[in-house]
């Protein structure tokens, strides 16, 4: 692959149809969609539907689910070879089956993936009859892309090039961006672009994600000219929004078992122990190698925790009318379109999201989290490990574990304060939104205030969605291509700059 990939020196001062800034972290084009928990799980019709509501004419689940299908393709899983009475269950329809993107179900487990679904089920959670959330792709897939696109004559790849910012003409609401000026080699560079340049970086680490596209629009002179000019960068679009809105999931590690031997079961330290992918292979005499993969996502309706879900959302809606003035106005709709859905008939869109071997509530940003958590009675929360036949599986629980008091509302917060992560899902700060509402990009993803500058990552999704943000992604990312055919009358690009 290497000498397909294009020179500095024979790129420097060139002119390209279309310019791509991206990102290659090792396996991958363009962001780490190569680098994920290998889970590929779609919102709620719902969430998409609240794109559309916040003034974003065409993003609703209807047209998600149109550009989503056209990047997959999926494949009939094959009969599981370990944990056969684990349920796998989808709907054909619901799915691409002709795209790139090669999608299907793990073919192995850990031994204790069926039980895990049979003591949920007691608990009032039953497996869905089409299992969006919980799809997987192989990561082969990504690097056989790459390899296919680099045989196009009119494409040029030059990796570890550092974009420093993009070069415009003009100011106010007529800006055209002209080139890019980057760093490769030590030494500073420019390549020009005819049509448009593309912004699309989706990165895997907490600094990058969302934190990129923001950043080169700034040292470009697009942000807040508040914070721009102090720093002796010229405000070429006064765009307060960029950077702001900044949303991301959030993770509690807890709890943790220790699994009892002999039981068969296989947990991840197969990730660092060579030897013990080849055990288990030989053990269960697998016509295929071991993949270690998340098999088992349960998406909670906070109704099925408590019985009293109104007076916990009552609670909440009040406590943001009284600070209502203090909120934006993007911030206000985005709240009213969140108590809107909390309250319809449909149930409460708070989710907590469980694996076979820990369980790991996932509010979103802006949602109640620890205010909820602490109005919540807990024996629900070890319900599944202490439920058969799960229960059978586990020896002990090692986190928080019976030396740690979590049974007040103190003990809880505590411990959720020590324990609680981000799971690098960054979204939101070039948010898709009408500009007085605080948005970056308009409905075509193109900069506010520019002639052919868009962004294309998830930065631009302007309301965190309860799932994993892997295929919201790919949908936004086909809905990006589809504008840029449109603007250029389909006319072919003759070349194609990508970093």
């Amino acid at each position: 692959m290497a000498d397909k990939l294009a020179r500095s020196q024979d790129i420097d001062g060139e002119l390209f149809d279309y310019i791509i800034i991206g990102e290659y972290p090792r396996s991958g084009l363009g962001g780490s969609s190569a680098m994920n928990v290998l889970a590929y799980t779609e919102p709620v019709h719902e969430e998409m539907d609240m794109l559309e509501a916040l003034g974003n004419p065409g993003w609703n689940w209807e047209t998600f689910q149109k550009y989503a299908k056209k990047a997959e393709g999926f494949r009939t899983p094959c009969p599981r070879e370990i944990d056969g009475g684990f349920r796998d269950l989808y709907n054909s329809d619901s799915v691409g089956h002709s795209g790139p993107l090669t999608l299907s179900f793990a073919p192995t487990g850990t031994g204790a993936d069926a039980a895990f679904q049979q003591s949920l089920a007691k608990n009032g959670l039953s497996v869905l009859a089409d299992a969006a959330p919980g799809r997987f792709y192989q990561p082969l897939t990504q690097i056989r892309a790459v390899v296919w696109m680099l045989q196009r004559p009119n494409l040029k790849v030059l990796t570890e090039a550092y974009v420093c910012r993009i070069l415009t003409e003009g100011r106010g609401e007529n800006v055209v961006a002209r080139g890019v000026e980057f760093k490769h080699g030590g030494r500073m560079q420019k390549v020009f672009a005819a049509r448009e340049i593309i912004l699309i970086l989706k990165l895997r680490d907490v600094l990058s994600r969302a934190i990129k596209s923001p950043q080169i629009l700034e040292l470009s002179g697009i942000g807040d000219k508040e914070i721009l000019e102090p720093l002796g960068i010229n405000a070429v679009i006064d765009l307060p929004a960029v950077g702001g809105n900044l949303q991301e999931h959030y993770v509690c590690r807890s709890p943790y078992m220790r699994m009892k031997e002999g039981k068969g079961l296989i947990s991840g330290h197969m990730l660092t122990d060579e030897r013990a992918a080849v055990d288990v292979k030989e053990m269960h005499k697998l016509s295929i190698d071991y993949t270690v993969v998340m098999n088992a996502f349960a998406f909670t309706p906070l109704q099925t925790v408590t019985d009293r879900v109104p007076q916990i959302i009552a609670k909440k809606k009040a406590q943001l009318t009284s600070n209502w003035a203090t909120y934006s106005p993007g911030l206000r709709k985005q709240f009213e379109l969140m108590l809107k859905l909390l309250e319809s008939d449909k149930g409460a869109d708070i989710e907590y999201l469980i694996s076979a071997t820990a369980f790991r509530p996932v509010p979103e940003p802006h949602k109640p989290h620890m205010g909820i958590t602490s109005n919540l009675t807990h024996p629900w929360s070890r319900g599944a490990i202490r439920t058969p036949p799960f229960s059978d599986l586990i020896d002990l629980e090692l986190t928080p574990g019976s030396a740690v008091d979590v049974t007040t509302d103190e003990k809880l917060k505590e411990f959720i304060g020590r324990n609680i992560a981000t799971t690098w899902h960054t979204c939101g700060t070039c948010s898709m939104m009408p500009k007085d509402l605080g948005g970056v990009v308009d409905p075509e993803l193109r900069v506010y205030g520019t002639k052919n500058m868009r962004v294309v990552d998830l930065s631009v999704l302007p309301l965190m969605v309860a799932v994993h943000t892997q295929a919201i992604v790919y949908g936004i990312a086909e809905q990006g291509e589809h504008f840029m055919t449109i603007s250029s009358r389909t006319r072919r690009a003759d070349a194609i700059m990508a970093f």
